[in-house]
């Protein structure tokens, strides 16, 4: 799995996003996107990380920490961004092998 910075303006309040699992949360299915909506977001220099509620079925309730590497798409009311994993696009930064693009 490559790493991903997105854009960090298009991370704010109200955005839905979909990330994938961090490798320390051991999840069953590495590939699986979760999709929650963002509460609140943290910036500094070195960190990217918002805090989000789920909104998965039967996880609604949930909250948790996501870091920006782990996002993998952002919907913002005003547009959505597709999945950054196979479309590069200028306003990314990408640190890793380069995704593949889809034919």
């Amino acid at each position: 799995m490559s790493i991903i910075i997105v854009g960090l303006d298009g991370i704010v309040k109200g955005s839905v996003i979909q990330y994938v699992l961090r490798p320390s949360q051991q999840p069953t299915d590495p590939n699986r996107r979760w999709k929650g909506r963002v509460e609140t977001v943290t910036r500094n220099a070195n960190l990217g990380m918002c805090y989000i509620r789920s909104l998965e079925s039967g996880y609604e309730e949930f909250g948790e920490c996501v870091f920006f590497d782990q996002i993998v798409s952002v919907e913002n009311k005003d547009s959505i961004m597709p999945d950054l994993r196979h479309r590069p696009t200028e306003s990314f930064i990408y640190v890793g092998p380069t995704p593949v693009p889809s034919p």
